[in-house]
Parts: structure tokens; sequence; C-alpha cells
């Protein structure tokens, strides 16, 4: 129940929450967007929407121009909520944006495994440690030389515990692992009570998909999940864990069919085998994760859950954006593009 202490606490917070995400675009915006046929044409959509002050800040149209600005949106959006909420949970959001970080060293992880290039990374969103690293970062010859240099960083306790399995996967995973036990540390560190029971069942639900996507990508490639999976005090973790054992990616998502996302899943099972591309699962998830918070948003409309919510709402229209940039940049149709919209 919402006390008359949480409604004062959040009174201008909320306030300043809802006229954010008043600013957000709508279905008809995203339409627009969608006929574009050039990089030009998205400019000067958006040019006549919230983001004109990043967009004419732009100095040449680029896909990387045009993805850096959406990027400078979104740690402002961040910014802006930082100076509102409660001194109690800055400490907890300001985290939160570790996960912007983490996506960058992922990318460097997977390109020194993989052997492929990477010029330029997503700087924005780097702490001030990471970004004096990034050129040494960049530079490393091979994935031990990037871990050595991740070593005495916040990061390489965590990197460390995959012991001799460099693969992409383990690493990315422990990476998963590491934020989500970190974030689940600040939840615990709120010091009010419904401060805690809310921030806990949005960032559960979030646990509960990324724990479902790490079970399909270890079934794809066939090792052992057990290590990678966050723990979280959800009913479906513990499901999740019941059928660690399953024999493949469909023989999981048989498993756990009668739930509701095996449900969900079950959807695209003939995409994935026409594929063998998961692509499919976690669009699939990323929707249904937004559609939860939406609901838990208007379920504590009065206290952390409203700012929660706008996040989670502008996390997904900037991952729509570049989504729309990156696909239009690279010749795909709007019918393509829209399909890998989280909507």
């Amino acid at each position: 129940m919402t006390s008359l202490v949480d409604v004062v606490r959040y009174a201008n917070p909320n306030a300043r929450a809802r006229g954010m995400k008043s600013l957000l675009l709508s279905d008809r915006d995203m339409k627009m967007l969608l006929g574009a046929k050039t990089l030009g044409d998205i400019a000067g959509l958006l040019d006549g929407m919230p983001y004109s002050k990043d967009i004419r800040s732009v100095d040449s149209l680029t896909v990387k121009n045009l993805e850096d600005a959406l990027t400078k949106n979104l740690l402002d959006a961040n910014k802006k909520i930082l100076k509102i909420v409660d001194s109690d949970a800055r400490d907890f959001f300001a985290f939160r944006l570790k996960k912007y970080e983490i996506a960058v060293l992922k990318e460097l992880i997977t390109s020194k495994i993989e052997n492929t290039l990477v010029e330029t990374v997503d700087e924005l969103m780097l702490s001030p440690r990471i970004r004096k690293m990034l050129p040494k970062l960049l530079e490393a010859g091979n994935i031990d030389d990037l871990l050595e240099l991740l070593h005495d960083t916040e990061y390489g306790e965590a990197l460390k515990k995959t012991g001799n399995s460099e693969t992409t996967l383990a690493l990315t995973l422990a990476l998963d692992l590491y934020y989500y036990n970190k974030l689940l540390e600040k939840v615990n560190l709120l010091k009010k009570k419904n401060d805690k029971k809310i921030a806990k069942k949005f960032i559960t639900t979030e646990i509960d998909v990324t724990n479902l996507m790490t079970m399909l990508r270890c079934k794809k490639l066939g090792v052992e999940p057990g290590g990678f999976l966050i723990p979280a005090k959800t009913g479906f973790f513990e499901i999740t864990k019941k059928y660690m054992t399953a024999e493949s990616v469909e023989d999981f998502v048989e498993k756990i069919s009668e739930t509701v996302y095996g449900r969900l899943l079950k959807k695209h099972t003939g995409e994935y085998e026409r594929t063998k591309s998961l692509q499919g699962f976690e669009i699939a998830l990323k929707r249904h994760l937004l559609q939860k918070n939406r609901n838990l948003m208007k379920g504590y409309p009065f206290q952390m859950g409203s700012i929660l919510g706008y996040l989670k709402l502008k996390e997904t229209e900037i991952e729509n954006l570049r989504a729309i940039v990156v696909g239009i940049g690279n010749g795909l149709s709007a019918d393509e593009v829209e399909g890998l919209l989280i909507i």
C-alpha cells in the first residue's frame, strides 16, 4: 500500500518523470520514422521531435554520429533522474548505468575472441577510468591482453572466475552475473522498505529474462549454464534451474511450455528451427519485459516505480531509434526494421 510519506517523497521526482515521459515518441512518430528512406530523412523527422537539440549538434549524417546523438540524449535523461531522485536511492540509479559500460566491454571481448575490428565504441556511457583506458583496450592484440588490462578494474574478479574458459559466452555472461549481483546489492542497501520492494520487482523481472536468454544461448552451444544463472528469489528462477539438463533449445522451450515465458517462446520455435538464430526469442522476451515494466509502472504510480518505468521506456525508445538508424543506414526495408523493434 502506498503511504502518504511515499507520495510526498516522490511528489516532485514523479512530476518531473511524468513530464519527461510526455516527451517520449508516440506510435505515430515511430511509424513516420519507419517510413524514412535515408539518414537525412530520419534526422529531419527527429529534428521536429524532442530530439532536435541532439540532432542539430551532429556534424555529418553518419550512422555512428546519429547513434552518438541518441546515446547522449539517453545519458542526459539519466542525469536528470539522478538529480531529482531521493539521495538514498541515487547510488542505485547511478549503478544502473553500468549496463552500458558492460555492453561496450562485451563488444570488445567479442572482437578480440572472434578477431573482428572495432575502431570506435560508445564512449559517452563509460566511467572515467574505463574511458581513460579505452585506447589501450581497443589496441589489445588478443583476449589475454584485454583481460590483463581489465584485471585491476572492478570487472577483473568476475572475469577471472571463468578460469580457462575464455569463450565469448563465458566472459560476457560473467559480466551479466557481476552486474545483476551488484545491482541487487544496491537494492538491498535502499533504506526505504517500499523502494526496496519496488526495485526488486523491476530487477528480478529483468533477471528472469536474462536467465532465459542465458539458457537459450547455452543450449544452442551445448554448454552447461549453471554457473552463469543469476540467483534471484523468483519462482521462474527455480523453474529455469530445474530444466538446466534440457538437451537442446527446443527441448528447453518444450519443458517450460506451460509457463508464461514458455508459451511466449514456443511461438518462435519454428523460426529458430529454420534460421538457428535466437533473435526471435530475444525480441519477444524484450517486448514482454517492456509490457511487464509498463504494468509495474501503473501499479506504483506514486513511488519509485514510475521513475524506473520511465527509464525502461526511454531506454527502449533509444534502442528502437538506433535500430531504425542502423537498419535504414544499411539498406533494410521498413518491414525488416519494424521486426527488430521492441514495441
